[in-house]
């Protein structure tokens, strides 16, 4: 997919702060970004806008996490077998 630029401000104390203890992590501001964006990506937009972009992008939808079963009580269960 073709990529985007975001520029925003933030107080370049904090900033400094962020970068320096990023460094010791081995990560960097936009590594962090885009790990955050994608997070807001996920949350915000809805699946099935999310996966209309990756059709249309040439890749693959994301896969969807399996639901899982719900157990309906036996009669067993319910404690009326008899």
């Amino acid at each position: 997919m073709k990529k985007t630029t975001v520029t925003f401000t933030y107080d370049e104390e904090k900033m400094n702060a962020v970068k320096v203890f990023l460094a010791q992590k081995n990560s960097s501001v936009e590594e962090e970004g885009v790990i955050f964006l994608d997070a807001l990506y996920k949350k915000i937009v809805p699946a099935s806008v999310r996966e209309f972009i990756d059709l249309k992008g040439g890749g693959e939808p994301e896969k969807k996490k399996p639901v899982p079963k719900t157990h309906l009580p036996s009669a067993v269960d319910r404690g009326d077998g008899d």
